[in-house]
This record gives structure tokens, C-alpha cells and sequence, in this order.
């Protein structure tokens, strides 16, 4: 049976329209999947750390970041998990992100002050502690936290120039 020139050409038009509606199939399904995997990797960082894995808790923390992996609380334990491991400026950097969020910044801030105390800086430990102590949503344990380490970090920079460690 021959076809005539018109269907032929109306079944090369539509070609396009699937093979635009297979991507865009394609697509959300592997965002999904995607979405999965970054929930994934963050539980086996968890369970990493719950074991003491903490190296092995860093990688899986930040291949869930680029996974797409969306809650600020992954900064804040990728801050833990780095201050556990004595990588304070990798500790730094994700306490600082983690810092961003109302929720977690005064929590992050206090931290901040615990990696600049560990690092040998004093001065700088103590304005994160008063930052800290000050945020308008820190808990009632977090500004006593905050305000004792101020105080200790205060004493300890007065009486010992060099910090404390």
C-alpha cells in the first residue's frame, strides 16, 4: 500500500515531539533518581559517623552535597566531622555555610569559635562565642555556652598571650 506524500511527512514531524517528550521523561525521572541518591549518600554518611568512620563520613557528606543533597544540616556535620578529624579549616568553611541558616547559626557560630580556640586563635574564637551568645535565635544552653567560653577565651587571651589549645 503506498502512502502519500503528506502522511509521510506528518509522521517525520512528530518525531521530534517524542523524541522531545522522551527527554524531557528522561529528565525528571533521572532528577528522581538523583534525589534518591544524594538522600543515600547523606544516610550512609551518618552511619559512617555513627561508627567513628569520620574520614570515610567526610566523603560520603560531601558527595551528597553534589549530589544535590538539600538541608543546611549537612554543612553543619561536614563541620564536625572535619573538626573530629583536625581539619579545621575545612571545619571552618562548612561551619561559615552552615552559619547562613537561622536555625543552625547560632549552634554554628558557637562552633566556629570551638575551631578558632582549637587553631590557636584566641581573639578570633572569642568574637565567634559573643556572636553566638548574642543571636537572636540561640537557645538558653547555647548563650551559656557561648558566654562561658567567651569569658574562658577572654581570661586565657589576657593571662597567655599565645592562645590556648
Amino acid at each position: 500500500m503506498a502512502q502519500s506524500p503528506g502522511s509521510t511527512r506528518c509522521v517525520l514531524e512528530t518525531r521530534p515531539l517524542w523524541a522531545g517528550f522522551l527527554l524531557v521523561i528522561f529528565a525528571l525521572t533521572s532528577s528522581v533518581v538523583m534525589a534518591q541518591s544524594a538522600a543515600e549518600l547523606y544516610a550512609e554518611a551518618q552511619a559512617a559517623y555513627q561508627r567513628s568512620n569520620y574520614a570515610e563520613a567526610a566523603t560520603l557528606y560531601r558527595a551528597a552535597d553534589r549530589a544535590g543533597f538539600e538541608d543546611p544540616v549537612l554543612f553543619y556535620n561536614l563541620g564536625v566531622t572535619h573538626y573530629k578529624l583536625a581539619e579545621y579549616s575545612q571545619a571552618e568553611a562548612a561551619f561559615a555555610t552552615a552559619s547562613t541558616t537561622a536555625k543552625l547559626a547560632p549552634l554554628a557560630l558557637y562552633n566556629l569559635g570551638l575551631v578558632s580556640r582549637k587553631a590557636g586563635e584566641p581573639r578570633e574564637a572569642s568574637g565567634w562565642f559573643a556572636q553566638a551568645a548574642r543571636h537572636p535565635a540561640a537557645s538558653k544552653k547555647i548563650r551559656q555556652l557561648a558566654n562561658k567560653a567567651y569569658v574562658n577565651c577572654r581570661r586565657t587571651n589576657v593571662s597567655d598571650p599565645s592562645g590556648w589549645r
